[in-house]
């Protein structure tokens, strides 16, 4: 009942079907109206005193003799919202309404996605991953239950959706839809813009791509555009990239080469350390130093390959690895556990060991010398925050071995604060030390003299 009209709001979608709105909130219910935004209703000036929000659960259809007038508009995006929500929440709807762009639908064994552009509604290749990654979106089956993996667009060229009924295998979260919208579109833009300058793939770009591993170097094409390549200059067209993972997707996520450092979070390859690369499948002598900007990763696609250069050693690859560890995109891209699976324990890392935090004083070949940590007390100590917390080394307690396969790292301690946990460790057995022969003085008997035993010092 609404006002004194006894009128129903409704948001209307197509075919006369629409769904309710109400003043109450619930999980689901998406806001229409604001408190206090005046609408018009049969020619009333209507304010509401609280907000409006349209019930996606409870899809009906009105004949149309019953639809008394127009309230208000809304975006067309704003309505594929609304609509894509009530597809999830009523799986027995019509059929045009499982159809929304946002909605998952199978043909020959392949998942696509539905969107619109302003060529009309297409069907964009798309694949499920279990891990998150970035670009990837969580999704609905068709019975309403949450996915844990998610949908990921391709960069396939979409196809026309014809006038034909395909099985729903889904629906993307609606909030996420402005976010895949823009994802496709900027796919799309990819595909035109890579076109001219940057060769076809070919069977032997797979190939490279395919043999790919972290800690390979490869000389590759700018994955830019023409404009922007033309911009750069063709000397600039083509450098060094480090591979760091090969994406589920195809694609290679490596830190472009400089023989300049853009950033402090480089990993420099010396000549002394790498004397020769292949480029034009010629072996040549290394001249200068390679920065790899760990900052900036960038995906690589298979036709951007040219050569393999040379690739890191291992002990080379794990520095990499704790300099990616801790970056904003490694988060991000859910690269962290992966990364954190790779890396190996080493003198100065902070570990986890059945629950508590230790300090990695001496790595053998398969067990760790660990040392205790434990909260300061009081300021002046040279405190790390580890894990959400201020941790130091703990100087009543003695080291102990571990196997390195018990061991959860946690982060790595810079040389200077490797340095200050040793010098103080070192600061406080000296003053136990003299605590300790100030204390079996004390409790000494009287050598020669009289008096009591404080004189004596007193006078020393």
């Amino acid at each position: 009942m609404f006002h004194e009209h006894r009128l129903m709001l409704a948001v209307w979608l197509k075919d006369f079907w629409c769904v309710p709105l109400t003043s109450r909130k619930k999980d689901g219910y998406i806001q229409v109206l604001h408190e206090d935004q005046p609408v018009s209703v049969l020619g009333d000036r209507y304010i509401p005193d609280s907000p409006l929000f349209a019930d996606c659960s409870s899809l009906f259809r009105v004949k149309k003799r019953n639809l008394s007038g127009f309230v208000k508009g809304m975006s067309d995006r704003f309505a594929a919202r609304i609509m894509l929500h009530t597809a999830i929440l009523c799986p027995e709807g019509p059929d045009w309404l499982k159809l929304q762009p946002g909605s998952l639908v199978e043909s020959d064994g392949s998942l696509y996605l539905i969107m619109d552009d302003e060529n009309g509604r297409q069907m964009v290749p798309c694949s499920v991953s279990e891990h998150k990654v970035q670009g990837g979106f969580s999704w609905y089956k068709t019975d309403g239950t949450r996915q844990g993996s998610v949908i990921v667009p391709e960069g396939g060229t979409p196809v026309a959706m014809p006038e034909l009924s395909y099985p729903v295998a889904g629906y993307l979260l609606p909030d996420d839809l402005p976010a895949a919208r823009n994802t496709v579109r900027a796919a799309a833009e990819n595909r035109t813009r890579f076109s001219q300058l940057i060769p076809p793939e070919t069977l032997q770009h797979r190939k490279m791509a395919d043999s790919a591993i972290p800690g390979d170097v490869f000389y590759s094409w700018m994955p830019l555009g023409d404009r922007a390549l033309l911009e750069a200059g063709e000397g600039h067209w083509k450098r060094p990239y480090l591979i760091f993972r090969q994406m589920e997707n195809g694609t290679l996520l490596a830190f472009p080469g400089s023989h300049k450092p853009k950033s402090g979070s480089c990993f420099a390859a010396l000549p002394e350390q790498y004397p020769w690369y292949s480029l034009d499948h010629i072996r040549r002598p290394t001249v200068h130093i390679t920065y790899f900007d760990i900052s900036s990763p960038m995906y690589l696609e298979p036709r951007h390959l040219i050569e393999r250069c040379f690739s890191l050693r291992t002990e080379h690859l794990q520095i990499v690895y704790r300099k990616a560890v801790n970056r904003t995109w490694c988060e991000k891209t859910g690269l962290s556990d992966w990364v954190t699976d790779r890396l190996v324990i080493e003198t100065d890392d902070i570990v986890r060991y059945q629950g508590e935090l230790f300090w990695v004083r001496k790595r053998e070949k398969t067990t760790a010398t660990l040392h205790p940590t434990t909260i300061p007390e009081g300021y002046g100590q040279p405190a790390l925050f580890c894990q959400g917390k201020n941790v130091i080394p703990d100087t009543n307690t003695s080291c102990f071995d571990a196997c390195i396969g018990e061991l959860d790292w946690m982060q790595t301690l810079t040389p200077a604060e490797a340095l200050n946990w040793s010098e103080y460790l070192k600061l406080e057995r000296e003053k136990k030390r003299g605590q300790e022969v100030w204390r079996k003085h004390e409790e000494s008997p009287l050598e020669t003299g009289t008096g009591s035993r404080n004189h004596r010092f007193m006078k020393g």
